[in-house]
């Protein structure tokens, strides 16, 4: 316990743990990937991976609250990471240099709102049915909740496609 205090205490530590948790996101971003990809596989292909995934019942509610505190880690420290530095340099440059900053460090916050709401619509979309449920109910010729269509019929819709693209 004195170790991960240690860590949270320490800014190397938290910038640390940031990238970590900011790992374990990508990689789940590359495993949903491979998922979606079953689309170009057919209906099938995609119907029946939507199934194995409901079939994992409480496993895939342990992976959401998982992934869900990676999400608050990597966001929460972020968050205490800007206020330190804020707070050690209270007042701003009267030019500022972003010689060593990038683009992306420069615009964490930005793309990080951006991102949370594209997730809050990705999720309303396709797992919750909040978002264009008119698709949601739709059921294949097997019986199965019919994903594929689901993602055929939102995308010819332009506005939907670019949010997704």
């Amino acid at each position: 316990m004195i170790v991960f205090r240690k860590i949270f205490q320490s800014s190397i530590g938290r910038k640390t743990l940031m990238a970590v948790t900011g790992a374990a996101l990508i990689l789940f971003l590359f495993a949903h990937l491979s998922g979606n990809l079953l689309m170009f596989a057919g209906q099938d292909a995609m119907n029946n991976y939507a199934v194995s995934l409901r079939e994992m019942g409480p496993l895939l509610w342990i992976a959401r609250i998982g992934l869900l505190t990676i999400f608050v880690i990597h966001i929460g420290i972020g968050i205490s990471l800007s206020i330190q530095n804020r707070r050690a340099r209270p007042e701003r440059y009267q030019y500022e240099k972003t010689i060593q900053a990038s683009v992306a460090s420069r615009f964490m916050i930005q793309t990080g709102l951006l991102l949370l709401f594209y997730l809050l619509y990705h999720l309303a979309h396709f797992t919750l049915g909040l978002a264009h449920e008119q698709y949601f109910h739709l059921v294949d010729t097997s019986g199965r909740h019919d994903v594929y269509s689901m993602v055929v019929l939102g995308f010819r819709q332009w506005y939907i496609s670019l949010i997704y693209i």
